[in-house]
């Protein structure tokens, strides 16, 4: 790729930044990351982390009269679009101009006052929280079924989610809020991620200015310590979920990732596409009610990660030893050469397609919040069709079968929801 459009790095103060210039982009994307989440919460104080995100973002509920004035112009929240969320080891806070007239400096300004915490204003907590605990009340059903999940997955040691306990919530003062605003917003503890129509070096130079920060020559990496405690045995968990019309399987294996280099990320990626194809084709081989197969990760939920594989649609009958035998087939036989094969030409065909497209902005973002809170290698197929070219070739199928036996080769907690609907479609809710 001719020229430099994304550029990283870290000022005196300890945060990082990211910044990428896409030229077709139409609205400035300013992202704050914040290591801050449930798993810093007290069991009394859950939904502490996700009310503070809502306040931090609340600006475009201010009046006229609180608008900030800034040496660009006052800041007007209707030019802004915020959102965010929170999760257990993260808040992401998201502020895109709606569109490129907005000059940078204006957004700085607002994340500054976000860090300093002047953007918690009392005038506006109670209509916030209000909003918070409806969210809360809104999910109750769903957050039941993940809070059940989560006590499963860590042996009883934790039930509590991201979006907190209305009933706790309720009784949080502004003053609890502004306490754990000082304990999260320190800068080693944040980001900035910028993406748009820019100059990476000018817009450097004035995150340099904003923060009063000079640019570090060290690399503040910070590597979480994870000491991998697999399962000792496997264990089944029955959910039902009247929302849901089909039945669902998700089985959670602990995991250590090897994804802080691109070739790392590329073996996951083979990994889970190869993986994803042979459960649907063997549970097709016994029924065909099921619709799809997805295999994923979540990180750091209160210190562990989890490979998680998702099967939607399959029947209820025999689930727990129809699933364990398909896994100890593949572990039996291994990842097929023949499918292998067929992944790395897919890729390859995928590479071509895209290699003269504009990277979407949020798989951007995306990547690197990955890289920020997981260590992940950022992997942007257009930007770095080169390396991915060159390493599809160095991959081989035992990098694969490594892979399998890292995560597959363990024991795991299994989860069947039952949905709505039997296996013939006939509703199992009583009316």
């Amino acid at each position: 790729m001719i020229g430099i459009n994304r550029l990283t790095g870290n000022l005196e103060n300890g945060m990082s930044y990211y910044l990428y210039s896409s030229e077709g982009e139409n609205k400035l994307r300013v992202i704050l990351l914040n290591k801050g989440g449930v798993n810093y919460e007290k069991d009394d104080e859950n939904g502490i982390t996700h009310l503070l995100e809502h306040m931090c973002l609340a600006y475009g509920k201010y009046n006229e009269k609180d608008w900030f004035h800034t040496p660009v112009g006052i800041i007007n929240g209707e030019e802004y679009i915020c959102t965010g969320y929170t999760d257990f080891d993260r808040t992401v806070l998201k502020i895109y101009t709606r569109d490129e007239k907005n000059p940078i400096e204006k957004s700085l300004y607002l994340v500054n006052k976000i860090i300093s915490g002047e953007i918690i204003k009392d005038e506006v907590f109670q209509e916030v929280k209000k909003l918070v605990i409806k969210e809360c009340e809104d999910f109750s059903i769903r957050n039941e079924l993940q809070k059940k999940i989560i006590e499963f997955i860590t042996d009883g040691k934790k039930s509590i989610l991201p979006m907190g306990k209305d009933s706790i919530i309720k009784n949080i003062s502004l003053d609890d809020i502004i306490k754990v605003h000082r304990k999260n917003f320190i800068y080693n503890k944040l980001s900035i991620l910028i993406i748009g129509n820019i100059d990476i070096f000018k817009v450097e130079n004035i995150l340099i200015n904003n923060f009063n920060s000079s640019k570090s020559k060290e690399n503040f990496i910070e590597y979480r310590k994870k000491d991998v405690i697999g399962y000792k045995e496997n264990k089944e968990l029955l959910l039902e979920d009247i929302r849901s019309k089909n039945n669902v399987l998700k089985a959670y294996y602990r995991f250590q990732s090897n994804d802080s280099e691109i070739r790392g990320r590329l073996i996951r990626y083979f990994f889970d596409r190869i993986l994803e194809q042979y459960i649907l084709t063997k549970y097709k081989e016994i029924n065909n009610s099921i619709s799809n197969v997805i295999c994923t990760d979540r990180r750091n939920i209160f210190g562990s990660d989890y490979y998680i594989i998702v099967c939607k649609g399959i029947k209820e009958r025999e689930w727990k030893k129809k699933y364990l035998t398909i896994i100890r087939g593949i572990l039996k036989q291994g990842i097929n050469k023949e499918d292998f094969m067929k992944e790395k030409e897919t890729l390859k065909s995928i590479l071509n397609i895209l290699v003269n497209e504009e990277v979407d902005a949020e798989d951007i973002a995306k990547e690197y919040i990955h890289n920020f809170f997981n260590k992940e290698a950022i992997l942007l197929i257009k930007d770095d069709y080169m390396i991915i070219s060159k390493l599809i070739n160095e991959i081989s199928i035992d990098d694969l079968n490594n892979c399998m036996m890292s995560i597959l080769d363990s024991k795991s907690r299994m989860v069947f929801i039952r949905g709505a609907y039997n296996d013939i479609g006939i509703s199992k809710v009583k009316k």
